[in-house]
């Protein structure tokens, strides 16, 4: 479990590295908890405690609380989808 939590980690440390992509996920996804309510890709999950995405491809973000954007979510990720040594 603590190469997944290295992995995201790393996602999130460089995110906004990737020219456009921080500005293109700031356009499409909600900022508010007004917009997350009314948005039929989010839902809240009382488990995780935490707002979280499907988008339009199936991939799941999750909301990042502390710095106020939404961040890939590995919750549901299999160590062959990073291509991790076993």
């Amino acid at each position: 479990m603590s190469n997944l939590r290295d992995v995201r980690e790393s996602i999130e440390a460089n995110l906004d590295e990737v020219p456009g992509v921080a500005d293109n996920l700031h356009a499409i996804f909600p900022k508010t908890i007004d917009q997350f309510e009314s948005d039929p890709r989010v839902s809240f999950s009382k488990l995780d405690n935490k707002w979280i995405l499907e988008d339009d491809n199936g991939d799941e973000w999750e909301f990042d609380e502390a710095h106020k954007r939404w961040i890939p979510s590995v919750r549901d990720q299999s160590p062959q989808a990073f291509d991790l040594e076993l």
